[in-house]
């Protein structure tokens, strides 16, 4: 059951528009620009040829034009790579200052003042993503929905892993509705889906509970190294986990001298 207030939340926000721009986007994310409406957003990342993660998204179609949030500070790089792909293709790209991104755990309580409301594509309890104009003056509970976040065993870019550090699967894209197998080519396609089709996924981001574990804290069961913690906020981290590693009899971990918690988020397979 969701349970956050209604938050704001630091983030870049890019407006493509022209009549190329879904087709593109098709052709470079791993999501599936088919199923982008009005009524339904998208999460999806753009990769390196190499298959790792180099930018997470979420997209909004608002009228003819995407809007695309990412983490506050990434909007201008991630406008710099999309007009390197752009080549001839008619889409033009504009940094969008004007607004912010909202998150709200029902539509009975969203602003009067947002705009294109639409469920968070990566779990449903994670309520409603929006936008609303960036001088609205309502109260802000970022860290409150980022432990909710994070209590539910979800990744993202800065909350989780950083550029070009992992693969999809290493952060549970899939399983989170970030990247579809089905869709046809997209940058990074040819490793990413051999590693899907592979059967065998080597490591998963996991949920480590236990006091609060710096960033980099290695994680250890019967003396071996099975993982890095990657996130942390008060007493609830994340962690990518190599699961041959992982001792299916028991949950618990050493981090350097701490007792913890590693535990398989629910949305996982």
């Amino acid at each position: 059951m969701t349970s956050f207030q209604t938050t704001f939340l630091s983030r870049d926000i890019l407006k493509l528009s022209g009549s190329d721009t879904k087709p593109l986007l098709q052709s470079l994310l791993t999501c599936n620009l088919d199923h982008l409406d009005d009524d339904h957003s998208l999460y999806g990342a753009l990769l390196t040829p190499q298959g790792k993660i180099l930018e997470t998204m979420f997209l909004t179609q608002v009228g003819g034009d995407v809007l695309i949030d990412i983490p506050f500070g990434r909007g201008a790089a991630l406008a710099k790579k999309l007009q390197l792909y752009r080549l001839r293709a008619s889409m033009e790209i504009e940094v969008v200052t004007e607004l912010k991104i909202g998150i709200t755990p029902t539509l009975d309580s969203l602003p009067a003042e947002c705009v294109n409301a639409t469920r968070d594509p990566r779990h449903e309890e994670l309520g409603f993503r929006f936008f609303i104009h960036k001088d609205t003056d309502l109260p802000v509970h970022e860290e409150e929905y980022r432990i909710f976040q994070t209590a539910l065993g979800i990744p993202e870019m800065t909350a989780g892993f950083s550029e070009s550090a992992v693969f999809p699967l290493d952060v549970n894209l899939d399983a989170l509705n970030g990247i579809d197998h089905k869709k046809g080519c997209f940058v990074g396609q040819e490793v990413a889906s051999r590693m899907f089709r592979k059967g065998e996924v080597r490591k998963r981001t996991y949920l480590v509970l236990g006091a609060s574990l710096p960033q980099g804290t290695t994680l250890r069961q019967n003396d071996r190294i099975i993982g890095e913690v990657t996130f942390t906020i008060e007493n609830l981290g994340l962690a990518i986990i190599r699961l041959d590693r992982l001792d299916s009899d028991s949950d618990e971990a050493d981090a350097e001298g701490i007792s913890a918690t590693v535990m398989k988020p629910e949305y996982l397979p």
